[in-house]
Parts: structure tokens; C-alpha cells; sequence
């Protein structure tokens, strides 16, 4: 989840893990979703889409999923 802001008005947010294909977030401004992260490390880029069409340039986080232990 995570907050994005425009001069106008956003039209999507989008969640890419790793280069996969990108995943449309529920809502704009004040957005949530799910992805899937591969165990280790996981690049994921978001990135905010207004209603002209223009795109933000994507941020870039770092994750590393690990199983919890037994």
C-alpha cells in the first residue's frame, strides 16, 4: 500500500516485481494490492499513471521475503 499525488488527476498505480507484468493497485491517491514475491531478493518498481496519460518515473524498492522459521 502507499500514497501517490499529481497535478491532476491519477488514473492507476501500477506494481511491476522483478520485470513480470505490471499490476493495476486499488485506487489512486491512497492505493493497495497484492503481489507475489519470489523467495530472496525482489526488485519492485511503482509507478502512478494520470488521466493524460503521462507516467511518473518509477520507485524503485528492495525486498527480500523469507520463510519464517518452523
Amino acid at each position: 500500500s502507499g500514497t501517490a499525488s499529481d497535478d491532476g488527476v491519477l488514473q492507476s498505480v501500477t506494481v511491476r516485481v522483478n520485470g513480470g507484468t505490471p499490476t493495476v493497485m486499488s485506487g489512486t491517491n491512497s492505493w493497495s494490492g497484492n503481489v507475489n514475491l519470489a523467495l530472496g531478493d525482489n526488485s519492485v518498481l511503482v509507478a502512478a499513471t494520470d488521466v493524460t496519460g503521462n507516467s511518473s518515473a518509477p520507485i524503485t524498492l528492495q525486498v527480500r521475503y523469507l520463510l519464517p522459521d518452523p
